[in-house]
């Protein structure tokens, strides 16, 4: 009869404990979820949006004398250890 009842003793622990951790799991992924939503902050209407993009200006400047790209900067033909091997 001890013993049965060391082992429920040992099982109930072990439910309960499994069973904190499942909630906190479950609780910590909604909150994750959910908090994003609830503290985003509502955007404009329709007629807002309409009369503030009638009001923006536009302007484009075209270089076409620019490198490849980026990286192509800092490519080299062997291995550098410093930066003043650039």
């Amino acid at each position: 009869m001890a013993s049965d009842m060391a082992f429920l003793r040992r099982n109930i622990v072990m439910v309960v404990v499994v069973k904190f951790r499942v909630g906190l799991a479950v609780g910590f992924g909604l909150r994750v979820y959910f908090l994003p939503i609830l503290i985003a902050e509502t955007g404009f209407d329709s007629a807002s949006i309409g009369v503030l993009s009638g009001s923006a200006s536009r302007r484009v400047k075209v270089v076409l004398d620019m490198p490849k790209s980026d990286y192509s900067l800092y490519l080299t033909p062997k291995y550098v250890e410093n930066g003043s091997g650039f």
